[in-house]
């Protein structure tokens, strides 16, 4: 079976005294599950930090060894690692044998150099416009529009609401066309 766009192949965490713990993924849909207290919850947040979540990770204990996180992704014709600091801020776009390229954390569709234009660009959706209100605004297409829906915990999934709305009533009308987008 062949899956379109993009997967990720593993998360990693390294540290001092080159300690690191793997998280390992397959192609296709992934469910994180295990008894209460294993790392579930930190391991999506620890996946939407590295696909251009702002929120800094949880300052747990079993978090202190490490210093830097890194994200493999297995993309159409290539495979590339993005690196970030495990407090935050920019990303390091590990490609083949070449010098890394540094990605800004925040969607700027002037600036291309940012996470999400790079992300969105390996899906072929770099420039698109989601239309964001009743009166057919339109505004640019970030990859933070898409993180809600490929990475959903367990609140959102015992909602009563549906797990692609976030609840804000100002925000439907984005989520729903970013879905159909998809």
């Amino acid at each position: 079976m062949t899956y379109a766009g993009w997967h990720i192949e593993q998360l990693r965490f390294s540290g001092t005294n080159d300690r690191e713990a793997i998280l390992k993924f397959a192609p296709g849909l992934t469910l994180i599950y295990g008894a209460s207290n294993t790392g579930k919850s930190f391991a999506v947040k620890a996946l939407d930090f590295m696909l251009g979540g702002g929120r800094e990770l949880p300052n747990i204990q079993e978090r202190k060894p490490y210093n830097r996180v890194f994200l493999n992704l297995a993309l159409a014709q290539r495979e590339v690692t993005l690196e970030r600091a495990i407090v935050g801020g920019a990303f390091k776009l590990h490609q083949g044998d070449s010098e890394p390229e540094t990605l800004a954390p925040k969607h700027d569709s002037n600036h291309p150099a940012n996470i999400s234009t790079f992300l969105l660009g390996s899906m072929d959706a770099s420039g698109k416009k989601v239309v964001v209100d009743a009166s057919g605004t339109h505004n640019n297409l970030t990859f933070r529009d898409f993180a809600g829906v490929v990475l959903t915990n367990e609140t959102a999934i015992q909602s009563e609401n549906s797990p692609i709305e976030s609840g804000e009533r100002n925000d439907v009308t984005r989520e729903r066309n970013v879905l159909k987008f998809m």
